[in-house]
C-alpha cells in the first residue's frame, strides 16, 4: 500500500483550473437549450459526460502525471565472515568452535542486522542464520582475505560495515590491505587462535625468476626466519628431484632474518621442481615450514632473431633498435654490403642458429644466388618463421627465387612510387592487438611508401592490412599473415616503415615498437593449435589441497568437442584408479582429485573423440608433505589491527568483543533513516486513459442519437 500520492502537471495550475471551468462553462451552454427539448436529468448526463471527455482531453495537452509514494525504514546490513580454515583447528579446536558461535549469537540478539559467511578459500553464505550449530567445521585448506574485499566491493546493497573473526593468517590470494583502503567500507576485526610464541625455523619465502635459459646462469635467493634459535648452526638445502645440487652452512642471525642465494644453470629446456629445505631442530614444534618447493620453466636459451638485409637502410637501422630493446632476444644482423662481405659462409653459420628470420631489402642488387638458395631452403627445410619487409632497395626480378616460401605472387614489378597509409582490414589480428586502446588509432599512422607492384595473395594467407591511397580505401593487400603453410611469416609490402616511428606523433610513436613486438611474439608461438590440451590449476600443492584438473577438447576443425572421453591415469601410482573428466560444454572438461599423499605425480591424458580419434598429452604436478594451515597457526594481531585501520575499522581482542557490538548497535541506529519508494505513473500514454475519453464520447454520441439531437 502507498501512504500517499501526487498529481501534477508540466504547467501553472491556474490556467489549468481556468481552463476547466471554461471548458465547462462551454458544455453546460451546449445543454441548456436543446431541439427538441429533454428532461432534465438527461441534460445533466450529456453535460456531465461531456465535460469529462473535454477535460480529460485538456488535461492530457499537460502531461499529468501520478506518483505515489511509500515509506520505510532503511537499516544498514553489517556483514560477518568468519574464518573456516584448518589453522584454527590446529589447537584447542573446540574451544574456538564454542567462542565463535557465542559471538554470533550475540550478534543475533542484538539490535544488528547481520548476515554470516564462513571464508576459506571462498565464500559461504550462510545469511542471517538464527542457529549455528554444526556449522563451522574447520575444514578449509586455505585462507583467502582478498576473496572477501573482493565480495564487499561486488555487493551492490548498502553495507554499513564488515566483521572478520580470524587469525588473520594468509595462505591464498594476494594481501588485501591496499585494496581495502580503497573499499569505503571500514573492516573490524576481531582475533581468534594460538597466541602461544614457538621456537621455529621457517623457509619464509624465495625469490626466483619463473622463466629461465637454458645454459644462463640464474640466482636462487630464500630468505630464512629463525625464533629464538639464534647463533645455531643450520644447514640450507637446494633440491632438485630429490636430489641435493647445493648446500649452504649458515650462522642463524639475532635479528631472525637470514638470506641464502643458491647460483644454478640449467643445463637442458622444460620443467623443473626445486626445494629449499634448512635443518630441522629436535626440539622444533612445527616442522612442515621447514621446507619450500617452487617451479620454473626453463626455455631454449634466448630467441635468436636474424635480420637479413640486401643494403643499409632506415628501415634496417630502426627494426634492428626496436628487437634490442627486449633483453630475451639474441639479435644477429647479416647486411650485405659488398659482393664479397660478408660471406655466404658467414650467412650460413648465422643461418643455423636463428629461430626467426627478419627479412629487409632482401634480397638485394648485391645478393647472390647462393645466398638465396641459402635462405629459401632453410626457410623450407627447418620451417622458419619470418617478417618480410619490402624496401626501396628490394630486387623484384630476385624476389620471384622466393615464391614458393612467400604469401604472395608479383603480378607485375613496380611502376610508379605513392605515398599511402595503413587501411587496418582484419581488427582480430593478433599482430594489431593493443589492450584498452580503439584499433582505429592504427590507420592514423603516418604515410609511407607503395611502390605501384601488382601482388596476388595467396590461398590461406590473411589480409591484415589494405592500401589507403589519396584517402580513398583500396584492395591493394598491406600487411599478409600467414600460418597455414610450411611457417608462420608476415609481410608488409611498403618501404620506409621507419616512418610509422620517426613520424608519428606523441600518442602513436608506440605504434611501430607493438607492431614489431606483436609479430615476433605472433611468429614464436606454435602455428598448429593443439587439439587437446589438459592442466592443472596450480603447480605446486599443500597436503590437503584438492587438485583440480582442466582440459579443452577440438575437432580437426578446431571446433569444441563435447561427446569425448578423456581418461586420466597416474605412472608409478596404483592407489589412484583412473579418472574421467566430466565435460562443462563448448569443449571444456574437468576433474577433481582430494586427499593425495605427498609427492610428485606424473600423468597421462587420453582424450578420445567419438569418431575413435585418440590425442594424449602429459603433465605432472607436486603435492608438499607440507600444509599450508599449519606452517604457522599463531594469531597475526599486527595483520588484523593494519587492515581494521587502514579500512577505517577496529581490532577488537576475543573478550572485548561485547564492547564491539555496542560500538556497531550505535552505528546501526544512528544510520537508520526512512526510505522513500515513490512509484510515477505518465497518464498522457496510458492507452487505457485514451480508451475512456473515446467510451465517453461514444455513450454521449448514442445518448444524443436516441433523444433525436442533431
Amino acid at each position: 500500500m502507498f501512504d500517499s500520492f501526487d498529481l501534477t502537471f508540466s504547467s501553472n495550475p491556474i490556467i489549468i483550473i481556468f481552463g476547466i471551468l471554461l471548458l465547462s462553462a462551454y458544455s453546460f451552454y451546449i445543454y441548456k437549450f436543446t431541439i427538441p427539448q429533454l428532461s432534465k436529468p438527461l441534460k445533466t448526463l450529456l453535460f456531465i459526460l461531456r465535460s469529462i471527455a473535454v477535460v480529460l482531453i485538456f488535461l492530457l495537452i499537460f502531461e499529468p502525471t501520478l506518483s505515489f509514494s511509500s515509506y520505510e525504514e532503511e537499516i544498514p546490513l553489517h556483514l560477518i565472515y568468519v574464518d573456516n580454515s584448518q589453522s584454527l583447528a590446529h589447537k584447542n579446536s573446540s574451544e574456538n568452535d564454542d567462542k565463535i558461535k557465542q559471538i554470533l549469537n550475540d550478534f543475533i540478539k542484538s539490535n544488528i542486522k547481520s548476515e554470516v559467511a564462513l571464508f576459506d578459500s571462498e565464500i559461504k553464505n550462510l545469511g542471517n542464520t538464527d542457529t549455528l550449530e554444526k556449522v563451522i567445521f574447520f575444514n578449509g585448506v586455505t585462507t583467502n582475505f582478498e576473496s572477501i574485499v573482493n565480495s564487499l566491493e561486488n555487493d551492490e546493497r548498502k553495507i554499513s560495515s564488515a566483521l572478520i573473526i580470524s587469525d588473520g593468517k594468509i595462505t591464498n590470494g594476494k594481501n588485501p590491505l591496499f585494496a581495502a583502503e580503497k573499499l569505503g567500507i571500514p573492516i573490524y576485526t576481531i582475533g581468534i587462535g594460538d597466541t602461544t610464541e614457538y621456537k621455529d625455523v621457517l623457509v619464509e619465502s624465495t625469490s626466483y625468476n619463473s622463466l629461465l635459459y637454458q645454459d644462463s646462469k640464474t640466482i636462487f635467493e630464500t630468505m630464512i626466519v629463525n625464533k629464538d634459535y639464534s647463533s645455531e648452526r643450520a644447514v640450507v638445502e637446494l633440491i632438485k628431484n630429490s636430489q641435493i645440487i647445493d648446500r649452504k652452512n649458515i650462522t642463524l642471525s639475532e635479528n631472525g632474518i637470514n638470506k641464502v642465494e643458491f647460483e644454478f644453470t640449467p643445463e637442458k629446456s622444460g620443467q623443473e621442481i626445486f626445494t629449499i629445505s634448512v635443518t630441522k631442530f629436535d626440539d622444533e614444534i612445527l616442522t612442515d615450514n621447514n621446507s619450500k618447493s617452487f617451479r620454473v620453466t626453463v626455455l631454449e636459451n634466448k630467441l635468436n632473431i636474424l635480420i637479413l638485409s640486401g643494403s643499409p637502410s632506415a628501415d634496417f637501422s630502426f627494426i634492428k633498435k626496436t628487437l634490442l630493446q627486449n633483453k630475451d632476444y639474441k639479435i644477429t644482423e647479416h647486411v650485405e654490403i659488398s659482393k664479397s662481405k660478408p660471406t655466404d659462409s658467414d650467412l650460413g653459420a648465422k643461418l643455423d642458429s636463428a629461430k626467426i628470420l627478419v627479412l629487409v631489402n632482401y634480397p638485394g642488387k648485391i645478393t647472390s644466388q647462393s645466398s638465396i638458395s641459402q635462405v629459401v631452403s632453410k626457410i623450407r627445410e627447418d620451417k622458419l618463421s619470418y617478417l618480410f619487409i619490402l624496401g626501396n632497395n628490394s630486387e623484384y626480378n630476385k624476389l620471384r627465387y622466393f615464391e614458393e616460401i612467400l604469401s604472395f605472387y608479383i603480378e607485375s614489378n613496380p611502376r610508379k612510387s605513392h605515398e599511402i597509409q595503413l587501411n587496418l582490414l582484419n581488427k582480430f589480428s593478433p599482430i594489431f592487438t593493443i589492450p584498452n586502446y580503439n584499433l582505429e588509432i592504427w590507420n592514423t599512422l603516418p604515410p609511407v611508401n607503395y611502390s605501384g607492384a601488382q601482388y596476388e595473395v595467396k590461398a590461406g594467407a590473411q589480409i591484415a592490412a589494405t592500401v589507403n591511397l589519396n584517402s580513398v580505401k583500396t584492395e591493394i593487400p598491406l600487411v599478409i599473415t600467414n600460418s597455414t603453410g610450411i611457417n608462420k611469416n608476415i609481410s608488409i609490402l611498403a618501404a620506409n616503415i621507419w616512418k610509422w616511428k620517426l613520424k608519428s606523433n606523441s600518442n602513436t610513436e608506440f605504434l611501430y615498437d607493438l607492431l614489431i613486438e606483436n609479430s615476433i611474439k605472433w611468429l614464436n608461438t606454435d602455428s598448429q593449435l593443439k587439439r587437446f590440451r589438459i592442466r592443472t590449476n596450480k603447480d605446486i600443492y599443500s597436503q590437503g589441497e584438492p587438485v583440480i584438473f582442466q582440459a579443452e577438447f577440438y575437432d580437426e576443425s578446431l571446433q569444441p568437442i563435447d561427446d569425448g572421453k578423456i581418461e586420466l591415469t597416474f605412472a608409478d601410482s596404483d592407489q589412484i584408479p583412473k579418472i574421467i573428466l566430466l565435460p562443462e560444454g563448448d569443449g571444456k572438461y574437468s576433474a577433481q582429485i582430494d586427499n593425495l599423499v605427498p609427492g610428485t605425480y606424473n600423468f597421462t591424458a587420453d582424450a578420445i573423440s567419438s569418431n575413435g580419434q585418440i590425442e594424449i598429452e602429459r603433465g605432472s604436478f607436486l603435492v608438499e608433505k607440507i600444509n599450508i594451515e599449519f606452517v604457522d597457526p599463531t594469531l597475526d594481531k599486527n595483520f588484523l589491527t593494519r587492515l581494521a585501520q587502514i579500512s577505517g575499522g577496529k581490532y577488537f581482542d576475543l573478550n572485548e568483543y561485547p564492547s564491539l557490538i555496542e560500538k556497531l548497535e550505535k552505528i546501526s541506529s544512528s544510520q537508520k533513516k526512512e526510505k522513500v519508494i515513490t512509484e510515477s505513473y505518465n497518464l498522457w500514454t496510458f492507452e487505457t486513459l485514451l480508451t475512456i475519453i473515446i467510451a465517453i464520447f461514444a455513450i454521449e454520441w448514442v445518448i444524443r442519437k436516441r433523444s433525436g439531437l442533431l
